[in-house]
């Protein structure tokens, strides 16, 4: 991979994760899945922190991709 896709991957992903909430949900992963849209709460003995917010996506092999949660906002993401 080039380092100018790269960058484009960066930026896509920036606008994804700057987009309100509710647009972000649409995206939510199902019950005992890893792709879709969430956020990982972590415990620790003094707090919870809940400020990992992540989008799992399968790209290879291609019979494991699940489009569904693939964001359609920024138009260029998919």
């Amino acid at each position: 991979m080039t380092p100018e896709f790269l960058d484009k991957v960066r930026e896509m992903t920036k606008q994804f994760f700057a987009l309100p909430v509710e647009e972000k949900q649409k995206y939510l992963r199902e019950v005992n899945d890893i792709q879709g849209y969430g956020n990982d709460t972590i415990f620790s003995e003094q707090q919870t922190l809940d400020w990992s917010d992540r989008l799992y996506l399968s790209v290879y092999p291609e019979e494991h991709r699940k489009l569904k949660f693939w964001p359609q906002n920024p138009k260029s993401f998919r």
